[in-house]
């Protein structure tokens, strides 16, 4: 298995549901809304922790750096302990009395809203913290994926691995909407490979003039499975149906574990975009982020696709 360097955002997800769907809110030019939900769970949050949870469930080691408030919740400390997560990389700030926190609204069709308070992440000490942990790290790190932060923090990530020579998968997620033009083009630019969803794929394509020369991004369709598009040539990859429709919170972020694992496991790339829609179908049976179980992922993958993981790791230069 390998040791995978996951940096971004740890955070204290609110996951409300709303019974109705958003299609049938009215429609007015004012900006104002009021939704009356019919559940509101608290859950162990953030990208780079959600995907590094589901790397160590999958047997990986993984090194998560973040930035958190002036002290950890203990119950989210307990937790990854359970887990035997490596805790080295989540630093205290006291500067801020919280840390991240999001705030997510699902309606019945599963669409949703999401509005994200990022907190320590935007400290001014962040670079500093992040160069010592990558250098004190480095020689043991196999790969590393950059999870959506704040965009100068996602630059000095991507500068980081290049640094070090250490390959790395790229995810700007919904954070790529507080990108300013300069952030995103150096983003795509510097990244090698790139995972966004519809919109913010939509969103690349405003702010950069040729993403058809982009040499590999993922672009996820949601209930259509995900498109493989390497400069300019694409192939759509099927979803996998849930076999319950639980809480859809996450299931990104399982989606790019099961990237990073089959990738690690020496797949080609269609073979890993097979894991990780199982893996994201998997998410989706379980509520919150960080709650389902890998047990039953080599069965499904022999149901839905023939595929059995390997373990035929590929060098390290030519993971991503």
């Amino acid at each position: 298995m390998a040791t995978v360097l996951v940096v971004g955002t740890l955070a204290v997800d609110y996951i409300g549901r709303y019974e109705s769907s958003f299609e049938n809110l009215s429609k007015s030019e004012a900006l104002n809304l009021s939704l009356s939900l019919s559940d509101l769970k608290q859950s162990f949050g953030g990208c780079a922790m959600n995907i590094a949870v589901g790397l160590q469930k999958l047997g990986h080691r993984a090194l998560p750096f973040a930035l958190v408030g002036r002290e950890l919740n203990a119950e989210y400390e307990k937790h990854l302990k359970q887990l035997g997560m490596c805790q080295d990389g989540l630093i205290s700030i006291h500067d801020y009395q919280f840390s991240s926190t999001c705030f997510i609204v699902t309606d019945k069709d599963g669409n949703q809203f999401t509005t994200f308070y990022p907190g320590p992440s935007r400290s001014e000490r962040y670079s500093e913290l992040l160069t010592g942990f990558v250098s004190d790290n480095s020689a043991e790190i196999d790969c590393a994926i950059i999870a959506p932060d704040v965009g100068a923090n996602m630059l000095t990530a991507i500068s980081l691995c290049q640094e070090y020579d250490i390959p790395f998968l790229t995810d700007p997620g919904q954070c790529l909407n507080d990108f300013s033009l300069v952030e995103t083009q150096e983003l795509a630019a510097q990244s090698s490979v790139l995972v966004l969803n519809q919109h913010e794929f939509a969103l690349l394509n405003e702010r950069v003039n040729d993403t058809d020369s982009l040499p590999l991004v993922f672009r996820t369709l949601g209930n259509e499975g995900v498109a493989l598009r390497r400069s300019g040539q694409e192939v759509v990859i099927s979803a996998v149906k849930p076999e319950r429709q639980i809480d859809p919170t996450g299931c990104g972020d399982a989606f790019r574990v099961g990237l990073i694992h089959g990738r690690i496991q020496g797949h080609t790339w269609r073979q890993t975009c097979e894991i990780a829609t199982t893996l994201a179908s998997i998410a989706i049976e379980s509520h919150g982020t960080q709650n389902y179980s890998v047990a039953g992922l080599p069965q499904r993958l022999k149901y839905h696709w023939d595929l059995e993981i390997q373990n035929n790791p590929l060098n390290k230069k030519a993971l991503y």
